[in-house]
């Protein structure tokens, strides 16, 4: 929102001497020596020429993150051809955007620029004051002649015939054109909204992520969509770019926004962040709050003169996920997370016991479309202790029959003793299909309904697995060497900076904003109590020697120790993991070769090979 008063103020005594001189020099001609002095200085133009001085700092070197905010939005048509800026809150992103409008008006008076923000009202507000410098600023129009039309006033009120001569609230042409070029010299619009058969040379989106389009996971697709629509406006053979430049301004809301989506910060295949330079800004280094004092600790403020410990301590008071979101670009902070990365722990086969209770946590999705949630899968072995080591996971949008088939398949695999379904009317067929593939295939799980799930929220259901990432009593099993078992690596892996990623971490870390949230819904079972009898549905296994023999552990003839697991287990890694004398007394190894060797060489379990029936 720009601030009337800003624009129609007068320059400070600082600028006085130098803006009286231009005027005088301007005086009775226009002088292009004199023109282009306002030109050179980029500050200069926007906080003196135009007025901006009650709100710009008295210098840009001095304003630490805010200079970069300025000169990243005026390198727009020079150096960024496209770009998405994430700024705090009220850091005057919109005034400097405003003044780069006018800057490239004033320079190239054939260049199209369209502006899209959340709201008409807004847009218009913006217009109209790029109107009121083009009309009323002296400086501009003794160094560069008049801009409005002569005979606009007709124009705006629907009675010219001559479309290029529009001074309108949504659209205006400015004089002194020498194209043929149909599109005005400034559009605005509304997002949602695109102009068919119109090309820009720049298109800047201002605050078009807002409270309303990211509520639900659709509105911020449909927000993404649009964007994807209004980016073919951009005129390919614009010497701007060159091929036209798009620029994203905004503050995120939410995770996966499209703010987000522009940066890469989705599983989005289609998104062009590689395409796109970012500049992600937050209003605080270091924010660490005191909840007694309710205020930041030693506070390193990124944009001081306008977004003060005060100010900031006031916003932090009204929650950390509005002002992760809105002051430091951060929907999720590391501190805000309830399933922090650190907690997620890969290990490799030989780090699993070898006597689990192996269970199917499964959360099944009845619609197939993309906007629907997808089915989850999951493998859960217990130890002695329940701690639980996870040791595949399957997710995708099936038919019935191939949920159920995968199910019975992993079943098999890992000789589970029960499958875990939600207790509700469109489960009853699948129930029945479960029982009756458990019936031909000769398998001997169980099936067990969980119930009151459609009764409890889903947040708090998920919610509870919160203790067991944060006491270090869940594991992640990494995708073994032959491909066979563990988690698979497009849902979590270890990356190359040692970190773990991939869609299953996206949904944990990015829970409850994730735009799903199957994977961690189907998990949230693990701890179900028996209502009647009040002990856990799914047991561990039964206690034992608590000692290194309980797990295969590599050979003895390395003795140097490494790192410690959360689980207490030392690692053992003066040798590769997956060399084969690490490899070849491994349980899990020699149970992945057996179950290769029943389905036949070149054949896996899916479908599943299983035992002939006699008939039904």
């Amino acid at each position: 929102m720009l601030d009337s008063k800003i624009l129609q103020s007068k320059p400070t005594d600082i600028a006085l001497e130098l803006i009286a001189q231009l005027q005088r020099d301007l005086k009775g001609q226009r002088d292009s020596s004199a023109a282009d002095k306002i030109l050179d200085d980029d500050f200069f133009f926007a906080r003196d020429v135009l007025g901006n001085h009650p709100v710009f700092p008295q210098t840009l070197d001095s304003c630490k993150d805010w200079k970069t905010l300025f000169t990243s939005i005026y390198a727009l048509g020079r150096k960024a051809k496209r770009i998405v800026i994430c700024a705090p809150r009220n850091s005057y992103k919109t005034t400097i955007l405003a003044s780069k409008v006018v800057n490239l008006i004033v320079r190239d008076r054939n260049i199209r620029i369209a502006y899209f923000t959340n709201v008409f009202d807004n847009a218009v507000q913006f217009g109209a004051a790029v109107r009121r410098q083009l009309e009323a600023n002296e400086i501009l129009l003794d160094a560069f002649g008049k801009f409005k039309p002569e005979g606009s006033e007709d124009e705006l009120n629907g009675k010219a015939s001559e479309t290029r001569k529009a001074w309108r609230q949504d659209y205006f042409f400015v004089s002194g054109r020498s194209t043929n070029a149909k599109e005005p010299t400034l559009t605005i619009a509304a997002i949602g909204k695109t102009k068919v058969g119109q090309h820009y040379d720049i298109i800047i989106c201002d605050d078009c992520v807002d409270n309303d389009n990211t509520k639900t996971p659709d509105a911020v697709k449909d927000t993404i969509t649009w964007f994807k629509l209004i980016s073919s406006l951009c005129d390919k053979a614009s010497h701007y770019g060159p091929g036209g430049c798009i620029a994203d301004c905004g503050t995120r809301y939410t995770d996966g926004d499209l703010h987000g989506w522009l940066l890469g910060e989705t599983d989005d295949e289609a998104s062009p962040w590689r395409t796109y330079s970012s500049i992600v800004l937050r209003a605080i280094e270091n924010p660490k709050w005191d909840p007694v004092n309710r205020r930041f600790v030693k506070p390193a403020l990124n944009f001081p003169f306008v977004l003060t410990a005060d100010l900031l301590a006031e916003e932090r008071q009204n929650g950390p996920y509005v002002f992760n979101s809105q002051y430091q670009n951060d929907p999720i902070s590391e501190d805000a997370q309830i399933f922090r990365l650190s907690w997620i722990v890969m290990v490799r086969d030989y780090d699993v016991p070898r006597d689990l209770r192996n269970y199917i946590l499964a959360d099944y999705a009845y619609e197939i479309e993309d906007a629907n949630d997808r089915t989850a899968i999951w493998v859960v072995g217990l130890d002695w202790e329940r701690k639980a080591y996870c040791l595949d996971l399957s997710v995708g949008r099936w038919t019935l029959n191939d949920r159920c088939l995968r199910t019975v398949s992993l079943a098999r695999k890992y000789d589970v003793e029960c499958i875990a379904l939600e207790e509700i009317t469109a489960n009853e067929g699948v129930f029945a299909e479960l029982k009756r593939l458990r019936n031909e295939y000769r398998l001997k799980f169980r099936i067990q309904p969980i119930a009151g799930r459609s009764e409890q929220s889903k947040f708090r259901r998920i919610l509870g697995l919160q203790p067991r990432f944060e006491g270090g009593r869940i594991f992640f099993l990494e995708r073994d060497p032959k491909d066979w078992m563990g988690i698979p690596p497009e849902l979590m892996r270890i990356g190359p900076d040692g970190e773990v990623t991939g869609d299953a971490v996206y949904e944990l870390t990015r829970f409850p904003k994730a735009r799903h949230d199957d994977i961690p819904d189907a998990l949230s079972d693990i701890d179900k109590m028996d209502p009647e009898r009040k002990v856990y549905l799914f047991t561990g296994a039964s206690a034992r020697n608590h000692d290194r023999l309980a797990y295969k552990a590599a050979p003895s003839y390395s003795d140097a120790p490494g790192p410690r697991l959360a689980s207490g287990r030392i690692l053992y890694q003066e040798a590769s993991p997956h060399d084969p004398r690490q490899t070849t007394e491994n349980f899990w190894s020699k149970h992945a070769d057996a179950l290769r060797q029943n389905t036949g060489a070149g054949q896996t379990l899916w479908p599943p090979r299983l035992p002939p029936t006699t008939g039904r």
